[in-house]
């Protein structure tokens, strides 16, 4: 079996050293933190979002259940979004309002709701928290409340609701542009970045490239916004 020339294999172990001892991620927070003293993370809200990027291992039938044994890939899961089944990762991302700079960042496997990560995506000095009605949640909303961020989460129809109050439907179209913008990021990262597929089957790698996107995507963010 061919084993990669050396330059190869010195380049490979120099990632994983990388990976183990967390530089993509150490190397993401200095960047922001350089940003922030710029003033360019400007904290007029978080924007939370997340989106389904496809695994590199091909993927197991679905009758293997929505978290199948798949000793190459066992980070990697089923999820069903738009009717299609997808095999692979949920990315979820929670970006500075108005200047569209990833702030914190996550990796799950697609099974995971958004909802469950949102909070450790929350940084606490931000005026706002924007997102769609995947989201919301009562405890969240009180615990925004309690710590003085305005709640800009959309509402979602519940149980024995026909439809929407007029209201929460107003309210959910003047939050939906506001939010809107994180989806851009997730438009870098797939055609940009080349990135509707991972590129390894092992978690923590997966995890420290987003970081290395992260930290590219917010230098360019960065150049464009001390350009305007």
């Amino acid at each position: 079996m061919d084993q990669g020339t050396p330059d190869e294999t010195t380049l490979c172990r120099f990632r994983n050293d990388c990976v183990a001892a967390g530089v993509a991620e150490a190397a993401f927070a200095e960047v922001n933190r350089q940003l922030d003293a710029k003033q360019l993370i400007v904290r007029k809200g978080t924007l939370l979002d997340a989106t389904i990027v496809a695994a590199a291992s091909r993927r197991p039938p679905a009758e293997a259940g929505s978290k199948p044994s798949l000793p190459r890939e066992p980070g990697a899961s089923f999820t069903r979004k738009g009717g299609k089944s997808h095999f692979g990762y949920r990315v979820h991302i929670g970006a500075d309002k108005g200047s569209n700079i990833i702030r914190r960042l996550a990796l799950t496997p697609a099974h995971v709701n958004e909802s469950s990560v949102a909070d450790a995506l929350i940084c606490g000095d931000e005026a706002a928290v924007y997102a769609d009605k995947a989201y919301e949640n009562k405890h969240r909303r009180a615990a925004l409340k309690e710590r003085g961020i305005k709640d800009r989460i959309m509402h979602r129809s519940h149980k024995n609701q026909a439809a929407l109050p007029h209201w929460q439907q107003r309210r959910n179209a003047l939050i939906a542009p506001q939010r809107a913008p994180i989806e851009a990021i997730f438009g870098n990262f797939k055609r940009l970045y080349r990135r509707t597929r991972m590129r390894y089957c092992e978690f923590r790698r997966n995890l420290a490239d987003l970081y290395c996107l992260a930290t590219v995507y917010n230098l360019r963010r960065a150049i464009s916004l001390m350009a305007a």
